[in-house]
């Protein structure tokens, strides 16, 4: 499955709030898997086709920051956090440096299950 972010591509290039816009995509990606929940326990169309105890996330570029985010990278305000606990692989692909103290301390969270 692919999602595509509304307002999140020319829009960004023309200036956006790209704030408010990383904010909205980390929402979409949980509103995302939130609805593939749904569709599992209903009979139709992804009945016995999806592993969501298997769920992964991969993105490039603006989607690659998502997909830190919401794997567990520390977010600048710490109080803050986009981590979804159902996602259990991530590829990230040019993702962001971070702009905390350095990357042991902002993907401190983020977890290795191995290869």
């Amino acid at each position: 499955m692919v999602m595509q972010h509304a307002g999140s591509d020319r829009d960004v290039i023309k200036n956006a709030n790209s704030g408010e816009n990383a904010n909205d995509r980390k929402n979409d990606v949980r509103a995302t898997i939130d609805e593939l929940e749904k569709l599992t326990l209903t009979r139709g169309q992804f009945d016995g086709k999806l592993d969501l105890d298997r769920l992964g996330m991969s993105g490039h570029s603006f989607g690659a920051i998502t997909t830190q985010a919401v794997s567990g990278q520390e977010h600048r305000l710490k109080e803050q956090t986009h981590k979804d606990s159902r996602i259990n692989a991530a590829i990230t692909m040019s993702p962001s440096i971070t702009p905390l103290a350095g990357a042991s301390s902002a993907f401190a969270s983020v977890k290795s299950h191995g290869c």
